[in-house]
């Protein structure tokens, strides 16, 4: 018959091995997850500077309509070449 100490020591044993286990696991969600954090900090950087060349060439765009009115102005009897605008010019 064994001893009631060796009983429990296999229970602190089986324990302790499925804590290592679960603390693995755990780790290595962490790590999974801290890397996803870091590609999503990635993805909103990017984001963020196309929305800034985004609108740096909506206001060249704007700059380059209202100049092509100044030059239709000066020449009112030519017919521009693109009367209206085209349904893509809408970003």
């Amino acid at each position: 018959m064994q001893s009631p100490s060796v009983s429990a020591n296999d229970a602190v044993v089986a324990e302790v091995n499925k804590q290592r286990v679960a603390t693995h696991a755990f780790t290595e969600q962490t790590a999974t997850l801290n890397q996803r954090l870091n590609d999503l900090g990635e993805a909103l950087a990017q984001t963020k500077e196309i929305a800034q060349q985004n609108l740096a060439l909506k206001r060249d765009v704007a700059a380059l309509r209202q100049q092509l009115d100044v030059l239709e102005a000066k020449f009112p009897d030519r017919k521009p070449a693109n009367p209206s605008p085209s349904p893509d010019d809408n970003w």
